[in-house]
Formats: C-alpha cells, sequence, structure tokens
C-alpha cells in the first residue's frame, strides 16, 4: 500500500470515528465538519485504489495496440476465386511498409551537410536491402489498361523509394501482368477503390518487382519490360537524362520499293522481321554531342582537319571561328551535323557506357521499319509530300533548300505513328548496315567499326528533293564523310 492511500484511510477512519461520537452530538458543526471529510476520504480513497489496481493489471499484461480503420474504405465485395496463382502472399511485417526512404533536414543542418548525410544512408541502407533479400515498399501501382485478347494488364508504376532507382531505371515507368479477364475485372474494381502496393525485393542488383493488395494479402508479379510507343530516357553517370527513346514494336514489313518508280537498290522489295527495340525519338541534337564532347575532351573528324562540306552557306546559322565544327549552329535543339560514321559510332559507345545499356545506330531494315511505321507508301503519311510536313527541297516548310534556311529544330514537324520525329527530310541519317547494290541480307546487320567502308544513309535532308527523302530511298558514303546534312538517329537494343 502507498503512503497515499495509507494516509487517506488514517483521515478517514478519524473523521468518522469523530463524526459519530458521543463528543460531537451536542457540536452539530463539527460533526457535519468531520462528516464532510470522511465523504472526501472516502472518494478519493477508492478512486486512487482503483487506479493502483489498473496500473498493476498493465504491468502484467500489456495492452494490444489500437489500429485505426483506413479513412474513407469502403467495403471490398466478396472474393469468389484468388485472382492469381503465380505466387503466394506476400508477409506483411512491420517496417516493409514504410514510407519511402526520405530523411528529414535540421533546421541547425546545411543543405550541404544533409546532402552528404542523406546519401550516406542511402547507401546504408542499400547495403542492408541487399544483404538481407527484404521487401520493402517501393510506390504505388496505378492500373491501367487491359487487353482481354491478350490478357494483359497494362499497369502504370509510380515509384517513390529512392533506394530503387540505382537498381533500375524502368522501374519508374510502366509494366503489364497476364491475368485472366475474370480476375482482371476482379483485380481492377478493388484497385479502383485505393491503390495497390509495389514491393520491390532485392537479390544482388536484381530487383523482383510484384504488386500487393495488402488487405487481401494478394500478390502477383509484374513484369517491367517496356511497352511498345513508351517513351524513356536512361540516366547517364552524372545523373542527367540521355536522349528521349520510343519503344518500337516488334513486326514484319514489306522492305523497299513498293510503289514503283524507285532506284534498282532498292529491290527487290522482301519481307523482313523485326524485333522489338527502341528508336531516338529525334535526331541527336547539338545539346546531345555537345553533352558528350563536354564530357571526353573529343574531337570530331571535320575539327581535327577542319574539313566539313557545306551547303547554303550560313543559312538559319551563325558563322564564327568555330563554324566548321558541328555546333556552329548556336541552337541546342538543332540536329547535330558534320559528324562522321565514325564520330556518330563512337557517340554510341560513349553513351553505352555511360547508362549500361546497349545502343547503337539502326540497322537499315530497323530504320525502314521505323520511318514506315505500318505505312507502304512512299512517305508515311501517303504518297505526295504535301506542304509543310517535312525540311527538303520542295516541301513548302519554314526550313529547307527552297526556304534558303537549313535544318528544323528536332520535332518542328507531326511525328509519325510511331512518334518518331524527322524520318522524312531535315538531315541524313547515319545506319550501322554496310551498303549491298541490292538487298541481300546486309540491311539487316551491323557492321564493325573497322570494317565499315560505305555505310548506308536514310531518311533525305534538307537539300535534296521529295524524291529522295522517301521512306525508301537509300544512300551510301563513306564512314568518314561530313558535311552539314548529315547526322543520326539512336538506336537501343535488348530492353
Amino acid at each position: 500500500m502507498t503512503l497515499k492511500l495509507f494516509i487517506l484511510a488514517v483521515l478517514f477512519v478519524i473523521s468518522g470515528g469523530a463524526a459519530f461520537s458521543e463528543y460531537f452530538k451536542g457540536h452539530k458543526f463539527l460533526s457535519l465538519l468531520a462528516m464532510a471529510v470522511a465523504i472526501i476520504a472516502t472518494f478519493y480513497l477508492f478512486k486512487d485504489i482503483e487506479e493502483d489496481i489498473v496500473r498493476r493489471s498493465a504491468q502484467v499484461e500489456p495492452s494490444l495496440p489500437v489500429v485505426a480503420p483506413p479513412p474513407n474504405v469502403e467495403p471490398s465485395p466478396p472474393v469468389v476465386a484468388p485472382p492469381l496463382k503465380q505466387s503466394e502472399s506476400l508477409p506483411i511485417k512491420k517496417g516493409d511498409f514504410a514510407a519511402y526512404f526520405q530523411p528529414k533536414q535540421d533546421m541547425f543542418e546545411t543543405t550541404a551537410t544533409f546532402q552528404a548525410r542523406r546519401l550516406q544512408l542511402l547507401q546504408q541502407f542499400n547495403a542492408e536491402v541487399k544483404q538481407r533479400n527484404l521487401d520493402y515498399q517501393a510506390g504505388v501501382l496505378r492500373l491501367n489498361r487491359y487487353n482481354a485478347d491478350t490478357q494483359i494488364f497494362a499497369v502504370n508504376l509510380k515509384w517513390q523509394a529512392d533506394w530503387v532507382k540505382p537498381f533500375s531505371e524502368h522501374l519508374q515507368n510502366s509494366g503489364s501482368v497476364k491475368i485472366g479477364v475474370k480476375e482482371a475485372k476482379q483485380i481492377y474494381q478493388e484497385g479502383s477503390k485505393k491503390p495497390l502496393f509495389i514491393t520491390a525485393n532485392l537479390k544482388g542488383d536484381q530487383v523482383n518487382v510484384q504488386g500487393v493488395m495488402v488487405e487481401k494479402g494478394w500478390t502477383y508479379s509484374i513484369e517491367t519490360k517496356l511497352l511498345p510507343g513508351q517513351v524513356f530516357t536512361d540516366r547517364l553517370q552524372d545523373g542527367s537524362s540521355g536522349p528521349e527513346m520510343v519503344v518500337i514494336p516488334a513486326g514484319q514489313f514489306r522492305m523497299g520499293d513498293i510503289q514503283g518508280g524507285g532506284s534498282s537498290d532498292e529491290k527487290p522489295v522482301h519481307r523482313v522481321n523485326v524485333e522489338q527495340f527502341a528508336m531516338g525519338k529525334y535526331e541527336v541534337t547539338v545539346g546531345e554531342f555537345r553533352q558528350f564532347v563536354n564530357a571526353t575532351g573529343y574531337k570530331t573528324e571535320a575539327e581535327k582537319d577542319k574539313g566539313c562540306n557545306t551547303y547554303g552557306d550560313d543559312w538559319g546559322y551563325k558563322k564564327d571561328a568555330n563554324w566548321r565544327n558541328p555546333y556552329f549552329s548556336q541552337n541546342n535543339n538543332q540536329p547535330v551535323v558534320c559528324v562522321s560514321w565514325n564520330d556518330a559510332t563512337t557517340y554510341v559507345e560513349w553513351l553505352s557506357q555511360q547508362t549500361g545499356k546497349q545502343y547503337r545506330l539502326p540497322t537499315e531494315a530497323e530504320w525502314e521499319y521505323a520511318a514506315r511505321a505500318g505505312s507502304e507508301t512512299k512517305y508515311w503519311w501517303g504518297n505526295e509530300i504535301g506542304k509543310n510536313r517535312a525540311a527538303c527541297d520542295g516541301c513548302g516548310a519554314e526550313w529547307g533548300w527552297d526556304a534558303k534556311k537549313m535544318t528544323a529544330p528536332v520535332g518542328s514537324f507531326n511525328s509519325n505513328p510511331f512518334d518518331l520525329y524527322d524520318t522524312v527530310g531535315n538531315v541524313w541519317e547515319w545506319t550501322c548496315s554496310e551498303y549491298e547494290n541490292k538487298y541481300n541480307g546486309k540491311e539487316k546487320k551491323c557492321t564493325s567499326k573497322n570494317r565499315a567502308r560505305r555505310p548506308v544513309v536514310r531518311g533525305g535532308s534538307w537539300v535534296v528533293e521529295a524524291g529522295r527523302v522517301r521512306s525508301a530511298f537509300r544512300l551510301r558514303d563513306s564512314h568518314d564523310y561530313r558535311v552539314n546534312f548529315v547526322g543520326f538517329r539512336l538506336a537501343r537494343i535488348n530492353l
């Protein structure tokens, strides 16, 4: 018994006894006062006893935490069948679904100190996750569109965890899930009411991605390959983004002079199968190539011997002491020109090393397949060149030989159905394929850098007439040729 309880008990006994004693019967005021003290002592005595009992019981048997229900969550419909059979339920442990890893800056901490501390914490966290092979919440999954014929559900992945990004850049974009129609509808209805979580399980440097409906314990694997039509960029080692790329779907097309009237080297017309790959949304720009030069100190072949064939003098360009280099346009959004095949392949080698991805120039077959974008006409929009659709001689646009202006800034005209710009005109684009007088298989292959003698260029340019900007038209140049109407476009494989 505590001292407080003892005092209250003694006070109760004394005041109670005094209130009913013979001495206080003739003193009503003192008797009432003693009675009041006894009542108050009784009240506090029982209250303190109750608190003591509760405190002692808490020490023996700890109370369970009260978990508040999530706000605005509607009751889920009964589940008739499990949505997927692909994997068992993930263990949902305390800490696995903590918010994304993001420390807060202390008010007495400088920004530089905070960034250094944050980087250190991130490195420690990455090391711990890799070592323990744990599942951690990484973001939120949104169901996008479903194709009942292929039973593929396209999903959007919104990544919130910084620790995921060093392992795979393209986990930030989209994915897909193969799932039956009935189960897909069920999951879609559930997912429209609340977000689905994404977990990333790190094993070494591999990231296994799964979607999780926490309330139900359902899990399903997400295929994180890039989807056709998706636009993405790879991250360089300095943290900047590389050129924009578009995923080109796999398919088959007829290659060559389908419409007739073309050159003899556009024959025979033949069918070609093309695997899925990615292609530059735009021609490589002055700004993108300058980034490479600034990072490496690379000298183009034009700069080494001051040689770059130029047409149209300085139409749309500013001449200065270095006007014969690839940057005599001061506009970073212009396509880079005066680059040889050797310069272009050196750039893609550097980009591959920077990103850890497989970049190269497109093969001739890949180029024509992407430029046609499902068409069999002279141009992707039809058989007539029209007006203001491209930069060429006779294209009726603001740029081009007839307008006495050189290249157009990339993206100045409409894109083709594959979301590629300037596949018609503007600048010729180097491919990785060796030229043959007629198609005999080299159009589907890349030649090695040491053996390249007559690489193919495609697409026409601002200098040539409409007949030479057709999808099927092909031209060969020497690997060291550089002129102010030849540039290049990127390809990336193994998506």
